[in-house]
């Protein structure tokens, strides 16, 4: 019953190739699939009898099985190739989609989060470079934010925690959740509001 084994595979032809890029390969595929689905059918699905056998017989009957052997093997190293790849390029084409999706390429907020770890004191200028539009739109929601805040409010865009803010600006943790909570209130988030999400969109 190894016929049956050669309708599963072509079932998978549709999910593992391109019936576009691979028309070629599947009907080569599938010549060689229906050969040896219409030789099993001609012998009854018993290529040989196993009495009266002659030595090319016992041979042409060995070769052909290790064919269908190696065949196999052959076509499940390919198809988990195909479906490994085709993963791998799924994930780079959802990381290209969210790299696009930023607001400012990659290196510059990276280098941004380098000069907010080690304190750096145009971190604020810088920041200002790659966002122009963040402290103004900020200021138009709370004109009376004052410029520690405004700080803040930078690290909090670059999705730095309380914890961080506090080890890189050498301030308590306190001090850094009484400033959070003095811009949650120039800003009138309610309690339900998540600052960095509210931050984050502006």
């Amino acid at each position: 019953m190894v016929f049956l084994s050669y309708v599963t595979l072509v079932g998978t032809f549709p999910v593992v190739l391109n019936l576009n890029k691979d028309k070629n390969y599947i009907i080569i595929l599938f010549l060689i699939i229906a050969f040896q689905i219409i030789l099993n059918i001609s012998t009854d699905y018993n290529l040989f009898r196993n009495e009266n056998l002659t030595t090319n017989d016992i041979e042409f009957r060995r070769g052909n099985e290790v064919f269908q052997l190696v065949y196999f093997i052959t076509m499940n190293v390919y198809f988990i190739y195909k479906l490994q790849t085709a993963k791998l390029l799924h994930i780079k084409e959802k990381s290209s989609k969210v790299l696009e999706r930023l607001p400012v390429p990659l290196d510059s907020v990276k280098e941004l989060q380098q000069l907010a770890i080690t304190n750096n004191p145009i971190f604020l200028s810088e920041f200002r470079s790659v966002f122009p539009d963040f402290e103004i739109k900020l200021l138009e929601l709370a004109p009376n934010m004052i410029i520690s805040e405004l700080e803040i409010c930078a690290f909090v865009k670059l999705n730095i925690t309380t914890k961080e803010i506090a080890s890189y600006t050498k301030s308590s943790i306190r001090a850094v959740e009484g400033k959070k909570y003095r811009i949650r209130k120039k800003l009138a988030l309610d309690k339900e509001t998540d600052l960095y999400v509210y931050i984050n969109k502006i």
